[in-house]
């Protein structure tokens, strides 16, 4: 059977959440929430969310058993992940970037889960990642299974205010979640690659995006199959090569065509979570090398 994930749009009804920029936390965290039920079901996951509307889930009750509430539904789903959606906000208008939180107690797997996320989510919005952090929040302490909370970006800071309310960039970052999941449960994401045709590769690769896309495929080769595993290794090789980095590998001599469709897979899906040109066009060349080493067609 497929994952179960709890969805948890955060606050509702009564509770607005955080308030700036003429934006209310409870409602772009909702319109996000929606668009990434979507991606997460086309992706193979099972979906409950513990609000589709403008309501706290348990009705007429305080804030705090709201919150023990939501967690609660999780457990009695016998969820595989609790992801818990947010707005942060901050006194400077200045502050800005995107956060995920785990419990202090939280295990190594919650982390890497955590991570990817993050990841993804900042590789397509361009918003600085303030890293994965501990935090003893409720949704986080009262569930039985792993549990990530995303904070996505500060509503009190004007111009991410604006990018939260912004259909387009709710459908990027929910993309790039799902990216990050299925990187993270190892699995190929719901999207089709792009099939780019890009100009001859003249000149070195970009080391900062090169460096960041390696440790993301590291975190994919980690939790992938061994069937997955070669082809992202020559990837991430295929990345060295163009940024001037040693190999701490043998080379691959031979890759299996159905390992390289789902390393592809990933990247396309990351491809289509990135606003980022040049990680867009490292993307495309690293998919056609893997095409090309695999035998099939570029």
């Amino acid at each position: 059977m497929s994952r179960l994930i709890v969805l948890d749009p955060g606050h509702g009804g009564s509770d607005p959440g955080a308030v700036a920029n003429g934006q209310m936390e409870k409602t772009v965290v909702l319109q996000t929430c929606v668009r990434l039920r979507e991606g997460l079901k086309r992706a193979g996951f099972r979906v409950l969310m513990t609000r589709e509307t403008d309501v706290m889930p348990l009705s007429g009750g305080s804030i705090a058993a709201d919150l023990s509430y939501r967690a609660q539904l999780a457990n009695r789903a016998n969820a595989d992940l609790f992801l818990s959606w947010h707005a942060d906000s901050a006194s400077a208008a200045t502050a800005s970037g995107q956060t995920a939180y785990v419990h202090p107690n939280a295990g190594p797997d919650t982390s890497a889960v955590a991570y990817q996320i993050l990841e993804a989510m900042s590789h397509a919005s361009g918003l600085f990642s303030r890293g994965v952090r501990e935090a003893d929040f409720a949704v986080l302490r009262e569930t039985a299974m792993p549990a990530v909370l995303i904070e996505s970006a500060f509503i009190s800071n004007p111009q991410e205010a604006a990018l939260l309310a912004d259909p387009v960039f709710q459908q990027k970052i929910a993309d790039a979640a799902v990216a990050g999941l299925c990187c993270a449960y190892g699995i190929a994401p719901p999207s089709a690659p792009p099939t780019p045709v890009p100009a001859p590769a003249t000149s070195a690769l970009d080391r900062t995006v090169g460096e960041s896309l390696i440790a993301w495929l590291g975190q994919c080769w980690a939790v992938s199959g061994p069937d997955v595993r070669p082809a992202l290794q020559f990837a991430a090789d295929h990345l060295r090569d163009r940024t001037g980095l040693p190999k701490p590998n043998p080379p691959i001599a031979a890759l299996p065509s159905d390992g390289a469709k789902k390393a592809i897979a990933l990247l396309g899906a990351m491809w289509g979570a990135s606003g980022h040109k040049p990680t867009q066009d490292a993307l495309h060349e690293t998919a056609n090398a893997l095409r090309s080493k695999a035998g099939l067609p570029v």
